[in-house]
């Protein structure tokens, strides 16, 4: 640690006479006393030596934090150690108490060791700690001692002021050596990480042969493994000549057992394809004659329908138009009927109400739907005979309009007059 800043400056002469003269009356007074000193009571000159040889930075800057009448956190360090230097003779400044208080905790253990020194004692104690290149406690407790001999305190001053100027000197000498090595430091970097990259290229380059080679030995290995095999099958071929003859003879037997099974195939074919022929053949006929027939069933329930109804037209006419009534409403008839509107119409007026047609989508359009549901009072729809567009048109009407829709199995005279014995009944 340089000294440098922390001594007096003895430039000239009388400076140097005014130190000793202080010094001097300083050491008169140590021998009227037995307490040790107080920070305060040293004289200003070694002030600057104190707090720079016994005393941190970092703890001169954690004592003034506790000084809030002050701020130093944006002086440096020459500043700050000046600060504590200017103030260290007033008791009553918190820095100065601060570092009274820090001085004597921090070196307790060497205080309370010299407490029943000699003066003889004394100064073999500051021979080691200079031999030791540690004089920071030893320096505080021999400066505050009263017991401390003038002649040793000229000494310790002479030796603080000496290590000032030797650590100057060293600090500057390291100064220029530490940036010799900084700069060789740097070029053996800069050359290790050339070899670095070159010994990583290089091995790069080594493993990737060393892959090759052993992916063309496994390759070889396979390929003479192979031949090796065929050159056995081989032998063991030649070595035996009935093998030949008995693989001729098995590949003969299986081509006239394939040729065989391919004719017996072939006849099936066209057993199968003559059999499919006659059975389309016969299914057209058969489809032709079930068309003729529906016909035909078609027009014998159209002409029975007709015969019942001519019949019993009278008698249901009668028998209805006394018991329901279907006091003026509309009766609305969505399908095919045909050819029994005009019955059916003669039919709903016996009955004491109106009736509505519609095709169901057949060939009156959706249009004219809305418009004969709109004037309903109850609509009847035979399952078969309406499109299933029509179909969800009237669910969606009559739900909408709470008009009674009924359902009738089938498009004939007596599922109609049920329908109309239920829309009159309800």
């Amino acid at each position: 640690m340089s000294f440098e800043n922390y001594l007096p400056s003895v430039d000239n002469n009388q400076t140097a006479a005014l130190a000793d003269q202080e010094y001097r009356e300083y050491q008169a007074c140590v021998s009227k006393h037995r307490r040790r000193d107080k920070l305060w009571e040293l004289p200003k000159s070694v002030y600057c030596s104190v707090i720079g040889t016994c005393v941190t930075l970092e703890e001169l800057r954690k004592i003034s934090q506790k000084d809030k009448s002050h701020n130093y956190i944006n002086l440096s360090d020459y500043e700050l150690h000046k600060a504590f230097v200017s103030v260290a003779t007033n008791k009553k400044n918190p820095l100065a108490r601060g570092l009274q208080k820090l001085l004597e905790q921090k070196f307790q253990s060497i205080i309370r060791k010299f407490e029943d020194y000699s003066a003889q004692m004394l100064n073999d104690a500051w021979e080691e700690a200079v031999a030791a290149g540690d004089i920071s406690g030893t320096y505080w407790t021999l400066l505050t001692h009263p017991l401390t001999p003038n002649d040793l305190l000229d000494r310790i001053f002479g030796d603080i002021h000496m290590l000032s100027h030797i650590s100057g000197a060293s600090l500057r000498t390291d100064v220029t050596q530490i940036g010799r090595l900084t700069s060789r430091v740097r070029s053996l970097e800069d050359e290790l990480e050339k070899l670095r990259s070159t010994t990583s290229n290089q091995s790069l380059k080594l493993v990737n042969e060393v892959n090759e080679s052993h992916r063309k030995l496994r390759s070889s290995q396979d390929i003479n493994r192979s031949l090796n095999e065929k050159l056995n099958r081989t032998e063991k071929r030649l070595n035996s000549g009935k093998y030949v003859q008995k693989e001729v003879d098995r590949l003969t037997h299986d081509l006239a057992a394939t040729r065989l099974q391919k004719e017996r195939l072939s006849t099936q074919l066209c057993a199968a394809s003559e059999k499919k022929r006659l059975l389309e053949s016969k299914k057209s006929e058969v489809e032709v004659e079930l068309i003729k027939l529906k016909k035909e069933v078609t027009s014998l329930e159209y002409l029975l329908e007709q015969i019942i109804a001519n019949n019993s037209r009278s008698k249901i006419n009668a028998k209805i138009s006394r018991e329901l009534d279907l006091k003026e409403r509309r009766v609305l008839y969505v399908g095919g009927i045909g050819g029994q509107e005009s019955h059916y119409k003669a039919l709903v007026e016996q009955l004491n109400g109106s009736f509505l047609y519609h095709d169901g989508g057949l060939e009156g359009g959706q249009k004219s739907l809305a418009s004969a549901l709109a004037k309903a009072d109850v609509v009847l729809v035979p399952w078969n005979c309406v499109s299933h567009s029509a179909t969800k048109n009237i669910k969606i009407h009559c739900a909408r309009s709470s008009t009674p829709v009924l359902y009738l199995r089938r498009p004939s005279t007596s599922a109609f007059v049920a329908g109309l014995e239920e829309a009159a009944s309800n």
